[in-house]
């Protein structure tokens, strides 16, 4: 598809109207974020209550700030242009929309708090709780709670699938090259070093883009479970960038696996009692 097709400004119309949605999402998280923390110190220290929350005091919030500069960046409709890069002497170009697809697919940290609240959502008075007894019910007691529960092996399994889709659709888009997509293509594109590359040992290939995502996850997985078969490598350097990335968050994953079936092989308090009683009643007996 012409990256100024009308299929392409609808799609980007409706990412600026995400966009917009997005950033008034955050005012009001942070609105409230500010009188609760607010109505915490009014409680705890008896400071005073002020209940008003301007539009300045949101916006100067560096919580805000950071949040909204990773959501609001994106391509508006009617516009499109490339870039030329050169990777390992080879030319690459790259769409404004490929480049802002990686950066608006960070806004998947979102889906984070929504899982945070998810975890906490059934537990009663948790605000009084953390109070009384300096208790945070954030990040790090829903990870916790979430690995220590029968739960475990599914949250994994879903962090697993994501990762792989996450990471094979940012690898390909690194991969691809926009000299071989249709519409308005860079003028370096008609470079020989553009269409002819050559790896590390001096061979030359005519590069060919592999659209194809299940391909790009295939990789992404034999990467993180440090297998590397070799079919397939990274052409350039954001593709190695991202490989390298993927393998580090690939070996955490790991050790929370590992960690998680520590917790569910081991036996609990109740079980370790009744094995107890057993072998006491076994040498009793004998």
């Amino acid at each position: 598809i012409h990256p100024l097709a009308l299929e392409m400004n609808i799609l980007k119309a409706a990412n600026t109207g995400i966009t917009i949605a997005l950033v008034c999402c955050l005012y009001q998280v942070y609105f409230h974020w500010i009188l609760f923390t607010r109505l915490q110190r009014h409680l705890t220290r008896g400071a005073h209550m002020d209940t008003r929350v301007s539009v300045g005091n949101v916006a100067s919030h560096l919580g805000f700030v950071i949040e909204v500069l990773v959501c609001i960046p994106h391509v508006p409709p009617g516009y499109s242009t490339e870039f030329a890069a050169y990777s390992f002497g080879n030319l690459v170009s790259y769409r404004i929309e490929a480049v802002f697809c990686v950066v608006n697919i960070m806004r998947c940290y979102l889906c984070w708090w929504i899982f945070v609240q998810f975890m906490v959502s059934d537990l009663p008075f948790r605000h009084t709780l953390q109070n009384v007894v300096a208790m945070e019910f954030g990040s790090r007691f829903a990870l916790k709670r979430a690995m220590n529960s029968w739960t475990a092996p599914l949250f994994l399994f879903a962090a697993m699938l994501i990762h792989i889709v996450f990471f094979g659709y940012i690898y390909r888009l690194s991969e691809i090259s926009a000299c071989f997509l249709p519409g308005d293509k860079h003028w370096k594109c008609q470079w020989a070093e553009a269409t002819t590359w050559t790896t590390a040992t001096g061979a030359e290939f005519t590069k060919a883009n592999d659209i194809w995502i299940l391909n790009s996850m295939w990789f992404i997985y034999v990467t993180l479970t440090t297998v590397g078969y070799g079919d397939m490598s990274p052409d350039t350097n954001f593709g190695r960038f991202f490989s390298v990335l993927a393998c580090f968050l690939g070996i955490l994953l790991a050790s929370l696996i590992t960690a998680t079936l520590n917790v569910l092989l081991r036996f609990s308090a109740n079980e370790d009692s009744g094995i107890h009683v057993m072998f006491r009643e076994r040498a009793r007996i004998n």
